[in-house]
């Protein structure tokens, strides 16, 4: 078995999630495009608690995964609040999830991983919660914890004065 990663790459990825992509760290813009071949850039959400997803359709549990994360669009629909996908599919297969409404958040079409890469994913499906100023607040799997972040950002958010 021939070895394509250096011991020092490993290094340097390691030291770039720790310098850029812990909790407390501001995340990294990404810019790309939707499924519509439309720009779309992570620093164009500020202001919201954004729920930052990178998936798959053909991850284990992409089925839990899509139906977790519909949940929380549905939660938290009303607040300040966005979901963006980052979708490691072609192009054809997203767009086809969003024909049939299984997914209604917007997604980076990403199937070269360019964007899955810049943020050094290694493990699929991985979720980060950011505030307004994009701090992450978690770096983890979906799920219960996910939630609880999104829920507890978004009650420090003061309202809009009327």
């Amino acid at each position: 078995m021939r070895w394509t990663t250096t011991v020092a790459k490993l290094a340097e990825d390691e030291l770039y999630i720790i310098s850029h992509l812990s909790k407390g760290r501001i995340a990294p813009d990404l810019s790309g495009v939707d499924s519509g071949s439309r720009p779309l850039k992570l620093s164009d959400h500020k202001g919201k608690v954004t729920v930052l997803l990178f998936w798959s359709s053909t991850m284990q549990e992409a089925d839990r995964v899509l139906q977790i994360t519909a949940n929380l669009a549905k939660k938290f629909h009303d607040k300040r609040f966005v979901i963006l996908g980052v979708n490691h599919d072609t192009l054809e297969k997203l767009r086809s999830l969003e024909a049939d409404n299984t997914v209604t958040w917007p997604n980076f079409s990403d199937p070269s991983n360019i964007l899955g890469a810049q943020y050094r994913v290694g493990t699929w499906p991985l979720v980060y919660v950011l505030d307004g100023e994009r701090k992450i607040h978690y770096a983890g799997a979906p799920g219960s914890f996910v939630e609880l972040t999104a829920e507890a950002l978004l009650s420090e958010i003061k309202p809009a004065n009327k």
